[in-house]
């Protein structure tokens, strides 16, 4: 929905005599922030430099203690009327680890723990079962790291019939797993044609 003329000049008067940032103006108006940079250019005003607004006042400590509760970042610009790129400022200053390398080191640490289960002789399903790392993810990091897998040999000549049982249950799983996903998606298929 195009912003109307009255909100273009709500915008400006929110910038330049309210002081607010373009990400709090952008929740308020439920747009990005690049829109309403266009507009209050398209308006001929300047843009302040990225940061904290003179008038803005935070607590750089309970920016970070937002942060590493998870607070997701454009609530956090809206509650202190930075921009995200004043609070990633702060992360680096403060030496907080930002949060998509933490995620990235959890995942370093599951898939280091699936394959020392995988090593120990634990089925790939009960690996899948007690981490939600899915068996070819853990295949696919096993040979990257250049780790052999337990039947290098392709025919698989001495299968221990416990593990190939639970193997092909795993297997059987994917399948139903695969056959409804497909089920749902061809439905989805059906519901949306059926309305055109």
């Amino acid at each position: 929905m195009p912003i109307t003329l009255q909100e273009e000049d709500e915008i400006v008067d929110e910038y330049v005599n309210l002081g607010a940032s373009l990400n709090v103006i952008a929740l308020e108006h439920n747009v990005s922030a690049s829109t309403i940079g266009r507009i209050l250019r398209k308006r001929d005003v300047v843009l302040r430099a990225q940061g904290p607004h003179p008038t803005s006042k935070y607590e750089p400590e309970a920016v970070i203690a937002d942060y590493i509760a998870g607070m997701p970042l454009w609530e956090m610009a809206a509650k202190y009327s930075v921009d995200v790129g004043t609070i990633y400022k702060l992360i680096r200053e403060y030496g907080v680890e930002p949060r998509r390398m933490a995620r990235k080191a959890k995942d370093i640490a599951a898939l280091e723990v699936a394959a020392e289960m995988y090593y120990q002789g634990v089925t790939v399903w009960d690996i899948y079962k007690d981490t939600s790392i899915w068996p070819a993810r853990l295949y696919r990091w096993l040979r990257e790291h250049n780790m052999p897998l337990r039947y290098s040999n392709p025919k698989r000549l001495e299968v221990d019939p416990e593990v190939a049982a639970a193997e092909a249950e795993l297997v059987a799983e994917m399948k139903l797993q695969r056959a409804q996903r497909k089920s749902r998606e061809d439905s989805t298929d059906k519901i949306s044609g059926e309305g055109k």
